[in-house]
């Protein structure tokens, strides 16, 4: 009887893990018309990292302005496709421990056929919060940013932006 309670245990705590690694993100198409080919287009992507007992997740909430939402549940972004040109990516750090960062925004400049991650950091072991854009074709960091203090507070919290509407 003891063992099947261990072995219950265990397969709860295995379920519970598998549940928080799945991901809430919206893939998205941020663009009017059809699809286009992927030569013509480029994709940000959210990141994840695996610590020894933590799992930091970065958010995408908005790009340009764009929230993905269904009725009144906002989704984090897990991918977005986009057109060339300047964009704002507005995003946050968070732990699995529950630490996590003010909301940030990242300008950058997406280029067709490249594919871009959003890092950031929490801010420990000495290290700033902040957010930056890695160009995956090029291994090259394309921007950063640190959160601003907002009349002299740093921002805790950032109203949602407006839904994009096509």
């Amino acid at each position: 009887m003891n063992k099947n309670k261990v072995l219950l245990f265990i397969l709860l705590i295995a379920l519970a893990i598998f549940l928080c690694s799945c991901s809430t993100g919206k893939t998205v198409k941020l663009y009017p018309g059809p699809a286009l080919a992927t030569k013509n287009i480029a994709t940000i992507k959210a990141s994840l990292h695996y610590y020894v007992m933590e799992k930091i997740i970065v958010h995408i909430m908005a790009v340009d302005g764009y929230v993905a939402s269904r009725k009144d549940i906002i989704f984090s972004i897990e991918k977005a496709y986009i057109l060339p040109g300047p964009h704002t990516i507005t995003g946050f750090v968070r732990a699995t421990g529950g630490k996590q960062t003010p909301y940030m925004d990242v300008k950058f400049n997406a280029e067709p056929g490249h594919e871009y991650m959003l890092n950031g950091s929490l801010g420990l072991f000495g290290r700033e919060q902040s957010l930056w854009v890695e160009d995956l074709t090029t291994k090259k960091i394309v921007a950063s940013a640190k959160p601003q203090p907002e009349n002299g507070i740093l921002r805790a919290y950032r109203p949602i932006p407006p839904k994009f509407s096509e």
